[in-house]
């Protein structure tokens, strides 16, 4: 008798252990809090269990005022974040990325053998580095405007940019907390605006979610999942297209419509709105192309029409500053557009073609 029941206390020890030991995710919608059991693939014979806890950062409610100015060459991009009263997170920065193209110094490596075997060549590489980075730190640091608590933040790639900002690490800065805002964000460039996303996400104590999970298993499912949705995106005007040198009216058009097509796949047009907007730019491109000014200022009228048919109070006085009632809200990224055009996009197109318009009447 006694030896069954030591088996039996055996046998419920062992299958305590085992539940224990076994993998999981799991949500508290309460505190926004998932909870892993794992075992780190770290190395084959890793058999440590270990316990992490990651919040979710996307439980605030922001809205984004896109600001732009026009003087000479340049284009002033000025942004302010609000965070409403109902928000539960600290909006703790603000990014995104835009396809425009930054020329970069040549860092080409002249290769692993060359630069072991010759000192001066290595000299030589190392300075050509330290340049780029000096030189791109620099551009950082005159084309981006932060207010005070924030520090900014540029990655430079061969066909893209990001940018954004972050709150101060040493005193931490503020970020946006529930019921304030924060102005002062500029980007100063010279491409023409196009619409992008911007990416925000909240504050939380400890924001890195854990590695060498297993393939396949719960784990890795919840962090697909976490890192699809542990963000939220507002639609913003941005630099995206830039103007032609020397100044070509009919390829600024083609620019304009090329961009313009992206719209749909991020859910900022309609089919149908692509659809007219698309042969109004053809006549646009066509006007241009043989400096038709009575054509161009016709494409120009439809385009307009479309943009501004949509949205109660928008005219060309608004694309510069809309009204703070009509500051961008979330967008579900890649889902189907709920209008026929977006605010921020037709403001954007009401700003370009009122560049391209004035450059066409100024002859140059």
């Amino acid at each position: 008798m006694k030896k069954t029941l030591i088996t039996l206390a055996l046998l419920v020890t062992s299958l305590s252990w085992a539940q224990v030991n076994e993998e999981y995710a799991r949500y508290d919608a309460a505190t926004f809090t998932w909870s892993f059991r794992m075992q780190p693939n770290l190395s084959e014979n890793n058999t440590d269990w270990v316990n992490y806890q990651y919040v979710e950062r996307n439980h605030f409610a922001p809205k984004v005022k896109s600001m732009l100015r026009w003087s000479g060459n340049e284009f002033s991009y000025n942004y302010r974040i609000s965070n409403e009263k109902n928000a539960k997170q600290t909006i703790n920065y603000l990014f995104a990325t835009t396809e425009i193209v930054i020329p970069r110094l040549d860092t080409t490596s002249p290769g692993a053998a060359i630069l072991s075997s010759n000192p001066a060549a290595m000299r030589d590489w190392n300075l050509k580095l330290d340049a780029r980075i000096k030189a791109e730190k620099n551009l950082q640091n005159t084309s981006l405007s932060k207010p005070a608590g924030w520090r900014r933040s540029m990655n430079i790639d061969d066909t893209e940019v990001g940018f954004g900002w972050f709150p101060e690490i040493e005193p931490y800065g503020p970020g946006v907390p529930p019921g304030r805002s924060a102005g002062g964000f500029e980007f100063k460039r010279s491409e023409l605006p196009g619409v992008v996303f911007a990416k925000m996400q909240g504050r939380v104590q400890e924001p890195a979610l854990p590695e060498g999970y297993k393939v396949g298993g719960p784990v890795e499912q919840a962090i697909n999942q976490i890192l699809e949705n542990d963000a939220i995106y507002a639609p913003i005007l941005a630099p995206a297209i830039a103007v032609p040198a020397p100044y070509n009216g009919a390829e600024l058009a083609r620019r304009l419509k090329t961009h313009v097509a992206t719209w749909l796949k991020l859910g900022l047009i309609t089919q149908d709105a692509l659809d007219r907007l698309n042969r109004s730019f053809d006549s646009l491109i066509a006007a241009q192309t043989f400096n038709n000014l009575a054509g161009t200022r016709d494409a120009v009228k439809e385009i307009l029409q479309e943009a501004y048919s949509h949205h109660r109070g928008l005219d060309h006085n608004k694309h510069e500053e809309d009204d703070d009632e009509h500051d961008a809200e979330p967008v579900k990224r890649k889902s189907q557009a709920t209008v026929p055009l977006n605010r921020v996009a037709a403001r954007a197109l009401s700003f370009d073609l009122t560049y391209l318009l004035t450059r066409a009447y100024m002859g140059k």
